[in-house]
């Protein structure tokens, strides 16, 4: 967790002393596009205009996944889940430690592509573990409501069922 925050936090130190904003650098014969892009919103740019709710709502959130994570490293298993929950937590401490730090969050990468809302949108590796993340976790956590018990099917919960002996 610690270690993808760590990266994206340093690949936006990069993005910020080495790309001009406003200039597109195509990687990859032009399917990445690397540029230079501020959010002080959330997701999508929702929210634009009120900087300090968002920082106050991320922060609140990091906290709750912090504190989930510390319950789900407690047991035992459930890898998938884990792994989810550690992408996840770890791009939304990137992401807020940009808002604490400069304000707006550094968006740096956008796919290249013939539809130009496509290729307008721009990310960073927060984003992206913070998506996948979620992905994962929703994959590894196992069915049913944590402490429901599994009905039985004659519809009679646990309970054992005798034959009347007339």
């Amino acid at each position: 967790m610690l270690s993808i925050a760590a990266a994206d936090i340093r690949i936006k130190q990069y993005v910020e002393d080495n790309v001009p904003q406003g200039h597109d650098r195509p990687t990859l014969g032009g399917r990445i596009l690397l540029r230079k892009v501020y959010n002080s919103g959330a997701a999508f740019g929702l929210l634009h205009g009120s900087p300090r709710l968002v920082t106050g709502l991320s922060a609140l959130l990091g906290a709750l996944l912090a504190a989930r994570d510390a319950l789900l490293l407690k047991r035992r298993g459930r890898i998938l889940e884990k792994t989810g929950m550690a992408l996840l937590t770890g791009g939304a401490l990137s992401n807020l430690s940009d808002r604490v730090l400069r304000g707006k969050v550094v968006d740096y990468f956008a796919f290249g592509s013939r539809w130009k809302k496509w290729s307008r949108l721009t990310f960073n590796l927060g984003d992206l573990c913070i998506a996948a993340g979620a992905v994962l976790a929703l994959l590894g956590r196992p069915a049913g409501l944590p402490g429901k018990k599994k009905e039985h099917p004659s519809g009679s919960g646990n309970q054992e069922q005798t034959a009347y002996k007339g």
